[in-house]
């Protein structure tokens, strides 16, 4: 997701990863089945999927980029040693 890359997740993935949404900057499948059936698709609207990726891309750059979970580590750090 950090890669742009449109991406196809189980439904446990949204548990670590609360801004996942489906359709939107992912697609999120409860089983192998639709895992296998979003992947298509996916691969079958390239114009859909290139605009998820760029999606995911944002959403991984908003939250979990490494300079803002630096500055969370730090804060905390800060507080156990203070």
């Amino acid at each position: 997701m950090s890669c742009g890359k449109p991406t196809v997740v189980l439904t446990q993935a949204t548990k670590g990863i609360l801004e996942l949404t489906d359709g939107y900057n992912c697609m999120i499948a409860g089983d192998k089945d639709q895992f296998i059936a979003k992947t298509l698709y996916l691969l079958e609207h390239p114009d859909e999927a290139r605009e998820i990726g760029t999606r995911a891309r944002k959403t991984m750059e908003e939250y979990y980029a490494s300079d803002i979970w630096e500055e969370r580590l730090n804060e905390i750090l800060e507080r156990c040693l203070g």
